[in-house]
C-alpha cells in the first residue's frame, strides 16, 4: 500500500529516486549500444543478454515508478524479476563459449518446451470450469493442442524437471557461486537468496508478509520515516549495482568501449553516495537495540526474545 510522506521524507525519497533514475537512464543507453552494435546481429549470446538487459531496465522504470508513487512493497515484488534476469546475464557472460551455446540452447528451446506440458495441465484445467461454447474455451484448448506445443526434443518428464531446476534463481546462484571472479569465487552471491525470498514472501502473502506489515505499523513514527527511505534506498542502489555488474559482463562479449560503463559507473556513484546518508542513518538509529540483543552495551544479552 502507498504510504503519507512527511516533506522531509519525501525529499529524501526524491533525491534517492532521482539519482535512480539517472543510474538507470545510462544502463538502457548501453543496452541500445548492444542493439546498435555489429555483435547483436552476429551471436545470439549477444542478442540474448541485449533481451535481458532491456527487460532488465523496463521492469527498472517500473519499480522506480512504484517508488515516486510511495509503493515500496510493490517495487519489492518486481525487484525479484530484476534479480531473476540479473543472474541468468551473470550465467550467461562468464561460462565458456562451448557451454554458452549449451545454455542458450537450453533458455530458448528445452525450457519452453518443458514450459509447455505443465501450461497445458494447467489449461485443461481453466477450460473445464469454463460453459460449453464459451469463447475462451478455445483459448485454452489451444494451449494443449500437440500441434502448437513444443517438443522437438521429446523430453521425458524427469528431463522437464532436470531442465527446470537448473534454471530456477537458487541453481543459478548455486552455479554463480562456483566461479572465479576476481581472485576469488564468486560465493557473495549467494546473499542475493534473502531479499530474493523476502520478495518472494510478500509474493506468496504468507507469514512472513504479515511480519513485514506488522513491523511497519508498530514502529514509532521518527523511527519509520528512517526505516522507509532506507528500504527505498536499499531497493535502488540493489538494481543500480546489479545493473552495472551486468553491462560490465556483458561489454566484452558485446565489444562495448569503455565509455559505456564509465557513464554507469559515474551514475551509480552518485546514486550510492546519496542513499548512503540514509542507510547510514537507519543503522545508526538501530545500533543501540542490537547492541543490546547481543550484549555489546555491558550488560547480559536477553536470555529469550
Amino acid at each position: 500500500m502507498t504510504e503519507d510522506f512527511s516533506a522531509q521524507e519525501h525529499q529524501a525519497r526524491m533525491r534517492i529516486l532521482e539519482a535512480a533514475w539517472a543510474s538507470l537512464t545510462a544502463k538502457e543507453a548501453f543496452w541500445q549500444k548492444v542493439q546498435a552494435g555489429g555483435r547483436f546481429q552476429e551471436d545470439r549470446a549477444v542478442r540474448t543478454l541485449a533481451c535481458l538487459g532491456r527487460y532488465f531496465t523496463d521492469r527498472g522504470r517500473g519499480i522506480l515508478t512504484l517508488g515516486v508513487a510511495g509503493f515500496d512493497w510493490e517495487a519489492e515484488i518486481v525487484l525479484r524479476t530484476i534479480y531473476e534476469c540479473a543472474v541468468k546475464i551473470m550465467l550467461l557472460a562468464l561460462v565458456d563459449e562451448a557451454e554458452r551455446a549449451e545454455l542458450l540452447e537450453e533458455f530458448w528451446d528445452l525450457v519452453p518446451e518443458a514450459s509447455d506440458r505443465k501450461t497445458a495441465r494447467k489449461a485443461a484445467s481453466a477450460e473445464a470450469v469454463l460453459p460449453q461454447g464459451a469463447a475462451a474455451r478455445d483459448v485454452f484448448r489451444l494451449m494443449q493442442d500437440e500441434r502448437v506445443l513444443r517438443n522437438s526434443r521429446g523430453l521425458t518428464k524427469s528431463e522437464r524437471r532436470r531442465i527446470e531446476g537448473k534454471w530456477s534463481f537458487a541453481e543459478i546462484i548455486e552455479r554463480l557461486a562456483q566461479f572465479d571472479f576476481g581472485g576469488s569465487k564468486m560465493w557473495e552471491v549467494r546473499s542475493l537468496l534473502h531479499i530474493y525470498g523476502m520478495a518472494s514472501h510478500l509474493t506468496h502473502a504468507d507469514h512472513a508478509a504479515m511480519d513485514l506489515m506488522f513491523d511497519r505499523a508498530l514502529r514509532p513514527v521518527e523511527e519509520l520515516a528512517i526505516l522507509r527511505v532506507g528500504h527505498i534506498a536499499r531497493i535502488a542502489t540493489d538494481m543500480s549495482s546489479l545493473g552495472a555488474f551486468c553491462a560490465h559482463l556483458s561489454a566484452p562479449l558485446a565489444e562495448i568501449g569503455r565509455d559505456a560503463l564509465v557513464e554507469i559507473d559515474n551514475a551509480n556513484s552518485g546514486l550510492f553516495e546519496i542513499a548512503s546518508e540514509y542507510t547510514t542513518l537507519f543503522e545508526d538509529d538501530q545500533r543501540a537495540f542490537y547492541d543490546r540483543i547481543f550484549g555489546r552495551d555491558g550488560e547480559p544479552p536477553p536470555a529469550a526474545l
